[in-house]
């Protein structure tokens, strides 16, 4: 886990998810965003579901979607979780990183139904062409207070024809606490249905250069993805004896 945590610092320059806000109000999600959607299955679908497992190389995550409590497991033994509280590890070598990365793949996986969690904003954006294709886009943004870095901004973009997500735009504030319009760009292109919901089996990180797409720098694979009808154990998220608390 410590050598793909290192790995990704390096590739989403700090990325994070925003944690779930209960009390957070739903703001109005625009038109168009509601036909994305429902392209991908549907936000009540989604909402139906208590938990979601999958395995990424090496881990298998798996994330209490009600309050967003999550647990990865290395294949070869050390466990990484969020309690709601507090991100704690069994490896003292996973501790540097555990704070941005225990929820970060659950947030790109989860495309695009956690952009509709309280607390959010849209914007509507001019067309942009990718890879000679033209997207309408929604930008996304958070409450102040919403989670760990809502300064964060996120471009969704997707084909106006048939309102599947294709490319995702992001902007990290996790480290620097400021905004600098320096954008990361990731291609979603491999969706599986899972239990009625269009999810991302594959991810492709691309360079980015203002309006110039380049070549992959990355990628992700979602393996054995399961959506559950019944709630995680709350034993999976506690601190065992030997878990140390990340700073």
């Amino acid at each position: 886990m410590t050598k793909y945590i290192s790995i990704f610092v390096l590739i989403v320059v700090g990325c994070t998810s925003p944690k779930a806000d209960q009390s957070g109000s739903a703001l109005a999600i625009p038109v168009e965003f509601q036909k994305v959607l429902q392209k991908h299955g549907g936000v009540d679908r989604w909402n139906s579901f208590q938990a979601v497992e999958f395995d990424l190389g090496d881990e298998h995550h798996q994330i209490s979607l009600g309050d967003r409590k999550t647990r990865i497991d290395k294949k070869e033994g050390g466990t990484m979780a969020f309690d709601r509280e507090n991100v704690w590890v069994t490896d003292s070598a996973d501790l540097q990183g555990a704070r941005f990365y225990h929820n970060l793949f659950f947030y790109f996986g989860a495309m695009p139904f956690v952009l509709a969690d309280p607390g959010i904003s849209y914007d509507m954006v001019a067309p942009r062409q990718f890879l000679g294709n033209t997207y309408d886009g929604i930008r996304v943004s958070f409450a102040e207070g919403v989670g760990e870095s809502s300064r964060d901004s996120y471009l969704l973009f997707y084909r106006p024809d048939h309102y599947q997500m294709e490319w995702l735009m992001y902007e990290s504030t996790f480290h620097s606490g400021q905004a600098n319009n320096a954008y990361n760009l990731i291609h979603y292109s491999d969706w599986v249905l899972v239990n009625g919901l269009l999810m991302p089996s594959k991810i492709q990180w691309h360079s980015f250069d203002g309006d110039s797409v380049g070549g992959v720098t990355s990628e992700a694979f979602f393996e054995e993805i399961q959506l559950r009808e019944t709630a995680l154990a709350d034993s999976l998220f506690v601190l065992p004896e030997n878990g140390l608390t990340a700073p």
